[in-house]
């Protein structure tokens, strides 16, 4: 390895650049690049390099601007071109390739960090290998003494943190594989293993690169990772590593600055956020000291409103499970905190809607109140989305709108947005635009579980805009209510079918047919008790009874689990059952019952189960 000069991005004192000169720099230096790409000549990466991030601390009034431009110019493509390129040569070999790589590395961070079309440029590009590569590469952790060693894993890490900052999406293509051609495979396990190793202090990392690696991994977990997680050996070091993050954020708020270790409230709440939309986490969340720590966070006006905005969601986020609800409620004091800051005159005017929305969800009533008149006239279709696929609402929407539908968009995710159920209340036809981004947010499950208190009155359809994604969890449960009741189920996948307009097509004739008279007056054929009961507060009892021996079940040990194995022929399934007691085992009964797709599913891509096995399984829980 080169010797540890850390190269220092240089920025002029003055640092006031116009946006025009910024541009026309940045036209002749990329054109420079692009010109001299093929000869690969370091002096000019590097002498371009240093220039283009010098111009982000020049250019500070329009750096989203700037960056937009960059992405224009072909910039982000070049980048991860060449950063593969130096990672081939070796990035340490000598300090022309070390400059050349640092300055690469610096230029996507910030400018990633500006805008969410040069961040997908750099995810689109194939940045992900190497980011991945660089964190898991052994040579590098043995080295952590090296600062240089440092900076490239800690600009690896907030490279992803970023892209999945900017879209939530970006968790299932990184783990999943695709169009950025990610090589992770096996569901990202061994990464989020790493990540969750590398975060710990016998690693010798520096404090910041452990943070980030919890706030990279808390938007890669899923429910599968957590059970395996905390049924075996890891299970210790996951709940030790929340109770660092519980320590890292308490430091955070008795800081004069509000900073700590380069980070804001708002990535620590966003963290806990992510965190809580993992149901197998929940208890442990609320008993480490989360919720008090967030409802500090929020309570407290030396922070921005984005931060404390931040704080309200990671709340959210715990109060969509009945259980951490009734901690909310009895241990922390949610609901009186929430109206003081609410009558005191504390809360920002922007987060008043928010919190008072929160306050009926604490109170298990809808998110918004019911309108005097459920329906709009005309009839209308409201699409609920998440932010981060807007765009693809948009031309669903226009598509719909062509074909001569009224149809609206609702963002109860978005910034300055109307809460959870506002948008929908009226609406005829709910359309739910599914997706990874929308499962994780609290706010949009709000305003699902709001579409599904009024399902018996109106049809609502999941829609899917994410490619080659299916749902878990709770929104699984959902989907699979849906389905059983005569609401539609999921529809076909927008995002990656081969013909868009022909899928558009299909949507639309079938809204076309719920928004009729007729179709409006006979509702969806379940009644909302049955949906609210699955998709806000876990799913309905299995076959719908709730008897005493679902009631049995729920009371037996592990052991008890391993002997019912034993007995029914399963004894080979021990491994994939470890951990699973009688609670856990009648939750899996009720996702057979309710979600089916789901549970095959996981059986088959989660478990490994060989098909006989699947079936001996489903006919033992069946007979249960």
């Amino acid at each position: 390895m080169s010797s540890d000069t850390d190269p220092q991005a240089a920025h002029s004192q003055s640092g006031c650049v116009s946006l025009e000169d910024a541009r026309a720099i940045c036209d002749r230096l990329v054109a420079q690049l692009l010109r001299d790409e093929s000869q690969l000549q370091l002096e000019t990466v590097c002498e371009c390099g240093k220039q283009i991030s010098k111009l982000y601390y020049d250019c500070k009034e329009h750096r989203p601007a700037l960056a937009r431009h960059l992405h224009s110019l072909g910039y982000p493509q070049f980048a991860v071109r060449t950063m593969k390129r130096l990672n081939s040569l070796g990035v340490f070999k000598n300090d022309d390739i070390w400059f050349s790589s640092h300055y690469l590395y610096t230029a996507a961070l910030n400018y990633s960090e500006q805008s969410a079309e040069f961040a997908g440029a750099l995810a689109s590009s194939g940045i992900t290998n190497l980011l991945v590569a660089n964190i898991g590469h052994r040579p590098y952790l043995d080295n952590l003494a090296s600062k240089n060693v440092v900076y490239l894993i800690r600009a690896s890490l907030s490279l992803l943190y970023r892209l999945l900052w900017h879209s939530p999406d970006y968790a299932v293509q990184l783990t999943s594989g695709g169009d950025a051609g990610v090589v992770v495979g096996g569901g990202g396990f061994a990464l989020k293993r790493g990540l969750l190793d590398l975060a710990g202090g016998a690693s010798q990392a520096p404090e910041a690169v452990r943070c980030l690696c919890l706030f990279v991994l808390s938007r890669l977990l899923c429910e599968a990772d957590c059970g395996a997680l905390l049924g075996g050996d890891d299970g210790q070091q996951l709940l030790a590593r929340l109770r660092q993050l519980v320590q890292w954020t308490d430091r955070l708020l008795k800081s004069p600055d509000r900073r700590l270790l380069g980070f804001g409230l708002s990535d620590f709440a966003s963290c806990w956020t992510a965190l809580s939309g993992q149901a197998y986490l929940v208890d442990s969340l609320c008993q480490c000291g989360a919720p008090q720590l967030m409802l500090d966070g929020l309570r407290d006006p030396g922070f921005a409103e984005a931060d404390r905005r931040a704080a309200l969601l990671a709340v959210w986020g715990l109060a969509m499970h009945r259980r951490s609800r009734a901690f909310l409620l009895e241990r922390c004091g949610c609901a009186g905190a929430l109206l003081k800051l609410q009558n005191g005159g504390a809360c920002p005017p922007g987060l008043l809607p928010l919190v008072d929305c929160l306050l009926r969800v604490l109170q298990d009533e809808a998110p918004s109140p019911l309108p005097h008149q459920r329906h709009r006239q005309p009839p209308q279709a409201v699409l609920s989305h998440h932010p981060a696929n807007r765009e693809l609402a948009v031309r669903i929407r226009d598509r719909l709108r062509a074909r001569g539908l009224a149809v609206r968009l609702s963002c109860p995710a978005g910034d300055s947005q109307p809460p959870p159920g506002v948008s929908i209340a009226e609406a005829s036809v709910v359309l739910l635009g599914l997706s990874e981004a929308f499962r994780a947010s609290p706010l949009c499950r709000a305003e699902a579980e709001a579409a599904a208190l009024t399902a018996a009155d109106r049809p609502v359809l999941p829609v899917c805009l994410l490619a080659r994604w299916r749902p878990e969890g709770w929104l699984a449960a959902l989907v699979g209510q849906l389905n059983g009741g005569g609401g539609g189920g999921m529809l076909a996948d927008l995002a990656g079918c081969r013909d868009f307009e022909a899928a558009c097509g299909q949507l639309a004739r079938r809204v076309s047919e719920l928004l009729t008279p007729s179709a409006m007056g006979s509702g969806s054929g379940s009644s909302p008790q049955s949906l609210l009961a699955s998709a806000a507060h876990g799913l309905a009892p299995v076959n719908g009874s709730g008897g005493s021996e679902a009631s049995a079940v729920q009371l037996w040990t592990q052991a008890d689990v391993a002997s019912w194995l034993e007995a029914v022929g399963l004894a080979g399934l021990r491994s994939q059952f470890a951990g699973i007691d009688g609670r856990l085992l009648h939750q899996l009964m009720r996702m057979r019952a309710e979600a089916p797709d789901y549970f095959y599913r996981s059986l088959e891509q989660q478990w490994r189960l060989e098909l006989i096995d699947v079936l001996r399984l489903a006919d033992a829980l069946e007979k249960l």
